[in-house]
């Protein structure tokens, strides 16, 4: 074999001639001629072997034959082709093994994730979809300007394990908005607990909920109410038929005797799980479940009202206001306009407040009626736009925003 190729090389006589001229001559080739010089016959294929040496093996009958038209060989047989393989035309999206059109008004811009890009650049513009609509993309944030925030984190290594540092959801991954998971509905639970005055020190389910916050890891930096939805979910799989509740600022969880166990098991101040059970309070809680909430009666008149917006820590903050009704702000709980008393009369009395929010801020009427009064919608440059999981903050659009709600708009740019 290495005669052979010194011959080759000096006389630059291609091996495979040699060889066929050896064999002509009754000479027998050598047994571990490498089959990349002389090919192999029909039905083989050249194979890399064990030790690094090649040689002549049965060719799969599809490699041999090849496939019909809309067919690959794969594993020696013969399968049908999808997008995954081919590809799909400009304008389209290889979804499930299957072309789709790719509703974007960008078609042929490709995906920034798909490029390895973080911008967008006249050079090489690319799209990215900031929401959890699959059909829905916009441009990406150009390059030069400053990312947005919050940023997803990355992990970095805490005594010997990866760590994540930061929030984890309701973020920006890349260029693409990574919202949070909307937890399961807890079944046939209450929607909340009212506690009865009695204190249980039982701790009956210590060892679950440490169990679950083991499972799943430090989620420091996050939300803390994120944090209190993930772990109730995550004690619904480990409690499968359990009733458990995340409240405002607490789990609860049934226990046998139809009482509600309270763990106060998260940090507000940080995400960070309490250590070792300090911080946690433990209360038993009779089953109570509301009425249904609704926006209390009467109404105001919606023919008169404003949508405010402003920046509340890099973020657009927006207000469904009512105008010009006193009796109704009166009504809710704004006799006097800002810092000018808080009941009737006013000082001076003329600062009677006629324009206000329906309810205050973070009263649960206020929800009510903003979502069965006045739903609001949005639009970033001009397409439909998901703002997160506050309706009526948005922290994610770069351009020409817009909120509408109950036939009022207001916009700008950020």
């Amino acid at each position: 074999m290495r005669v052979l190729r010194e011959v080759s090389m000096r006389y630059g006589i291609p091996a495979a001639l040699l060889v066929a001229l050896l064999t002509a001559c009754g000479g027998v080739p050598p047994p571990n001629l490498d089959c990349r010089l002389l090919g192999c016959p029909a039905g083989q294929v050249c194979t890399l072997q064990e030790g690094g040496t090649y040689a002549c093996e049965a060719a799969p009958p599809c490699e041999e034959a090849g496939c019909p038209d809309g067919e690959i060989c794969e594993n020696g047989a013969c399968r049908p082709a999808t997008c995954v393989d081919t590809g799909c035309p400009v304008g389209e999206l290889c979804e499930n093994g299957a072309c789709r059109p790719d509703n974007c008004p960008f078609p042929h811009w490709p995906w920034c994730k798909d490029v390895g890009q973080k911008c967008s650049s006249e050079e090489s513009p690319c799209k990215t979809n900031p929401s959890d609509d699959p059909y829905y993309c916009e441009e990406a944030i150009p390059c030069g300007e400053p990312l947005p925030q919050p940023q997803c984190p990355s992990f970095v290594n805490r005594g010997g394990g990866l760590s994540v540092q930061g929030a984890a959801c309701d973020c920006w991954l890349g260029q693409d908005w990574k919202p949070c998971p909307t937890p399961p509905p807890p079944g046939e639970c209450p929607d909340e607990v009212a506690l009865v005055g009695t204190t249980c020190f039982e701790e009956e389910f210590r060892h679950e909920v440490k169990r679950a916050t083991d499972t799943l890891g430090d989620l420091c930096g996050n939300f803390w109410k994120d944090n209190l939805d993930t772990l109730a979910v995550q004690l619904r799989k480990q409690m499968p038929g359990r009733c458990v509740i995340s409240g405002v600022e607490a789990i609860f969880i049934e226990r046998d005797d139809g009482k509600f166990e309270e763990n106060h098991t998260v940090y507000s101040a940080n995400g960070c799980w309490t250590n070792n059970g300090y911080g946690r309070y433990i209360g038993c809680h009779a089953n109570v479940t509301p009425e249904p909430l609704a926006c209390p009666t009467p109404h105001p008149d919606q023919s008169r009202a404003r949508i405010d917006c402003g920046d509340h820590n890099g973020a657009t903050d927006c207000t469904y206001k009512i105008v010009g009704q006193p009796g109704y702000c009166l009504s809710v709980g704004f006799p006097c306009m800002p810092g000018h008393g808080t009941e009737r009369p006013c000082d001076p009395p003329n600062m009677i407040r006629g324009t206000c929010p329906m309810w205050g801020d973070g009263h649960p009427n206020r929800l009510a009626c903003e979502k069965e009064l006045a739903p609001p919608s949005w639009t970033c440059n001009g397409q439909p736009h998901y703002p997160g999981p506050n309706p009526w903050q948005d922290r994610r659009c770069r351009g020409h925003w817009k909120i509408c709600a109950a036939g009022v708009c207001s916009e700008g740019d950020r």
